[in-house]
Parts: C-alpha cells; sequence; structure tokens
C-alpha cells in the first residue's frame, strides 16, 4: 500500500480547504465523508487515515536517488511541502492515521486502477455518487494554460489532467493512474521509491499509451 500525493504544495491545499468547507458549512469532516460516504460507494480499499488493522502493510517511501528532491521545482511556491521530503514523517504511524486530504490518500496500484476504470462509466459508481451534472463536470475539461510544474501547456479538469487519449493523474515520487480514452483501459503504478515519472511513462508505452502532456485545443 503506497501513498498517492498531489503534484506540490498548491494543489495540496484543496485538500484542508474542502475539509474547512464540510466543517463550516455541514458541520463534518473530510475524514468523516470519505470514510462513512465516498468509499463505501466506490467500493475500493484506499484510506485517508490508515486503519489499524491494515496499517502494517502501508510501504515505507524512500528516495531512489539521493539528489532527487534537488531537481524538484526550486520556486518556492511549488515546493512539496517540507514534511512530504522528510521520510521518517511520512513513514511514521502518526502520519499515515493522519487526515491531509490530496497529499495523504494511502491506497495500492490495484484500487487506484479501479477507480480510472470506473471513472467514466455511465453506470458505475463514480457517476452515481456524484450524479450525472456533477459527473459530467468532474470529467470535463475546465481550463487550458501554462502549468509552471508541468513547463508546457496542460489542459485540466477538476481533478485530472486530460487530453484527446487520456485522463490521468500523477504523483509526487513518480506515481501515476490513468483511463486511456484511445484503448478503454486504465492502468495504476505506484511507487515507494520516489523519483522522476520515467517508470510510468515505460509501463504506458508497453501499453500504447502515452503519459506526456498534451493541451486540448
Amino acid at each position: 500500500m503506497t501513498r498517492r500525493g498531489g503534484h506540490d504544495a498548491g494543489r495540496g491545499i484543496h485538500g484542508h480547504l474542502i475539509d474547512g468547507v464540510l466543517r463550516a458549512g455541514a458541520d463534518t469532516t473530510l475524514a468523516e465523508v470519505y470514510a462513512g460516504v465516498v468509499r463505501p460507494a466506490l467500493g475500493i480499499e484506499a484510506y485517508f487515515g490508515v486503519p489499524e488493522h491494515v496499517l502494517a502493510r502501508a510501504a515505507d517511501l524512500e528516495y531512489a536517488d539521493a539528489e532527487w528532491p534537488r531537481r524538484l521545482p526550486a520556486l518556492p511556491w511549488m515546493a512539496p511541502p517540507a514534511g512530504a521530503m522528510d521520510m521518517g514523517r511520512m513513514n511514521s504511524p502518526e502520519w499515515r492515521r493522519a487526515v491531509f486530504g490530496a497529499i495523504n490518500l494511502h491506497t495500492t496500484a490495484s484500487a487506484a486502477a479501479k477507480f480510472f476504470a470506473d471513472l467514466t462509466r455511465e453506470d458505475g459508481p463514480v457517476r452515481a455518487l456524484l450524479g450525472p451534472r456533477l459527473h459530467g463536470e468532474f470529467l470535463r475539461p475546465q481550463v487550458t494554460g501554462h502549468d509552471d510544474l508541468f513547463g508546457t501547456e496542460v489542459t485540466w479538469t477538476p481533478g485530472f489532467v486530460r487530453d484527446h487519449v487520456k485522463i490521468a493523474k500523477g504523483g509526487l515520487g513518480g506515481s501515476a493512474a490513468w483511463w486511456s480514452l484511445r484503448h478503454h483501459h486504465a492502468c495504476a503504478y505506484l511507487t515507494r521509491r520516489l523519483d522522476d515519472h520515467a517508470r510510468a511513462a515505460e509501463i504506458a508505452a508497453a501499453l500504447g499509451d502515452d503519459l506526456t502532456v498534451m493541451p486540448l485545443r
């Protein structure tokens, strides 16, 4: 079981904003809504706050290359939070039990692939959970523009990179999951050895997919 992280600090903040909205507007929390509504509806093994009975299965993270953190974006506003680079903290039971939206989901590659396989289905659990209108918005391209982290133009839905051939999401350290719009299959590669996305790209190429960021026009 591996942590799926967000790409950068800015996007990681969104999870805390959602938690704040739920607390202020609905007198509940992200942890309660996810555990009580979202995870049962999706039917996948993915946790915000790893329960005790599966805590021992969580994989310890490590750097594949000691120089890897130095190759991350240098601009302060794009840098991951310092704690996300501290392997002692990230591998601790306290971190795994905690709930930090957008950066601290613990799941398996099989569960991530199942989520993407179900993502676009009109009779699938994601659409049933969100309803037709929100499901359409969830998948619809919302903005295309230059992304400083990718260094190129990117098209984003509210949660995914989208182009003519895929709907995808990457994670800090080389993890990636996607749905192929061309071949109609899902794939997920989650790693505990933090590095670039070359390994996920090789898997995609073997499947006839392409993880190159290509904006919709």
